[in-house]
């Protein structure tokens, strides 16, 4: 009998999702990354190109 899945759209525009797992806790980690080539820092105004974001629960 084949996994029964289920589809939710995160609606977040210019994401793009790489993976996605569920824990043996139940979890879900879901990797995504932007498709902006740059953007500008919320504190100085720059514009910048890369960025390196790690968040866990």
């Amino acid at each position: 009998m084949p996994n029964a899945q289920i589809t939710i759209p995160l609606d977040i525009p210019d994401l793009k999702v790489l993976s996605m797992e569920i824990t043996a806790r139940g979890e879900f980690i879901i990797s995504v990354e932007s498709t902006f080539a740059s953007s500008h820092c919320h504190m100085y105004g720059r514009k910048i190109g890369k960025c390196m974001v790690t968040t866990t629960g």
